[in-house]
């Protein structure tokens, strides 16, 4: 099968003519849905943020005429993928870091400083933290995944991720005191 060179694809963008999408369905499409499936590891949310990206590619390729369309192409399939993401999750979310959001969202400018101080201790904690330990804690309380599936993800029992997690919030808790974070 013939593709058309990228430079002609970005010209069509430039001219708004909707064959430029069909050419990068036909040029780079499978390659994108594998890129973006094995990000997400879900067909619906891969189909959706395939869409994103074409819908991008429309509205940005003529304005930045890049140098490399492929790197350009698989730039936006990357952030589409971590947005999509970031919104699975972010509908997850709980815990301790959701507080922490919940109440940046009601101060005025000092409780915001203070709020990044308490974060920064928060990531200082976490990078002194054992590696696993630090992995548990990241997917239990940023990712908002669930026990269960933290106990398979590190191969251990729920009791024993529970208890980690118990003292991780022991450990920080003493900390954030010890910097008048609470």
């Amino acid at each position: 099968m013939l593709y058309r060179e990228d430079e002609e694809i970005i010209t069509l963008f430039a001219e708004r003519n909707e064959e430029a999408i069909r050419e990068v369905q036909k040029k780079y499409g499978t390659y994108m849905m594998k890129y973006i499936m094995c990000r997400l590891h879900n067909e619906q949310d891969m189909e959706e943020c395939l869409q994103d990206v074409y819908f991008a590619l429309w509205n940005t390729v003529h304005l930045y005429r890049p140098e490399s369309l492929k790197n350009f192409i698989f730039a936006l399939c990357k952030r589409k993928a971590c947005d999509r993401l970031r919104y699975r999750y972010a509908v997850k979310r709980n815990g301790f870091v959701s507080e922490l959001y919940d109440v940046m969202d009601k101060r005025d400018a000092y409780e915001y400083i203070e709020f990044s101080f308490t974060f920064r201790n928060l990531i200082g904690f976490l990078e002194r933290q054992g590696k696993e330990s630090r992995k548990i804690f990241i997917l239990k309380y940023f990712m908002g995944i669930s026990l269960k599936e933290i106990s398979r993800l590190c191969g251990r029992t729920e009791a024993s991720i529970k208890m980690i997690l118990y003292r991780m919030k022991q450990k920080l808790m003493e900390e954030l005191g010890k910097n008048d974070c609470f």
